[in-house]
Parts: C-alpha cells; structure tokens; sequence
C-alpha cells in the first residue's frame, strides 16, 4: 500500500487494493461486480475471446460494436445507437486487444461523454 501511495501520490487503505492472479480473473471479477442478469455490455469487436464468455456467465448479455479496419477507431454515433435502459457496462481496453488500436485523447474524451450520460461503468 506504502508504495502505491507514493508512486501515484494517493492515499489508500486496507481494502482498497484487490490482489489477484491475472488481468483475466482482475477483468471477470470487475464484470461480476457489476453486472446482474439481463444487463447489457457493451463490447468492441473483434475482441479476446474470453470478454463475451465472461459477460454471460455473470448473466449480461452481450452488445457488439464492430471496430472496421483499417483504423479500428470506435464509431461514436453507433455506440450511442447501441445504448438501452438495460445498458450497463462499456468494456474498453486500449491498446485494443487483438487490433492494437490505441484510442486517442478526443476518443477517450468522447467514450467517457457517452459513459457519463449515460450513467455506464467503463470496465478497462
């Protein structure tokens, strides 16, 4: 705790820090906390293909955004398109695995807009 304290300059306490074994297990207890039966995720595609696995073992259902070659770049007007009641979680990873897109300063500007206004968890 010592250490992140100083690194980031943050003040932590004991039970703000989760340790676990691998970004995979980090990334489906992430969605597990926040995803209950019948919400939707919304996932960017193509994707690691354990992402969809892990949102409907938590009982999400899974809402495909296609990222089109050869930018990759996320298309804000489908995304909000894509948005329901049920809509819950935006899952963002960038780098995005497998295209390597890394989404630029505006872009994350604009996911974190729609995210906000929606009242959307980003899971990255």
């Amino acid at each position: 705790i010592r250490y992140y304290q100083r690194l980031h300059g943050i003040e932590l306490k004991k039970g703000q820090i989760t340790t676990l074994t691998s970004g995979t297990e980090g990334l489906y207890t992430a969605i597990n906390s926040v995803v209950k039966e019948g919400d939707e995720v919304l996932v960017f595609q193509p994707c690691f293909p354990w992402y969809p696995t892990m949102v409907k073992m938590c009982g999400g259902k899974v809402i495909p955004l296609n990222l089109s070659p050869p930018s990759f770049a996320p298309e804000i007007e489908a995304i909000e398109k894509s948005i329901t009641k049920k809509t819950r979680v935006m899952l963002l990873n960038t780098p995005h695995n497998p295209t390597g897109h890394t989404y630029t300063e505006e872009e994350i500007k604009e996911l974190a807009r729609i995210a906000k206004k929606h009242d959307l968890w980003v899971i990255s």
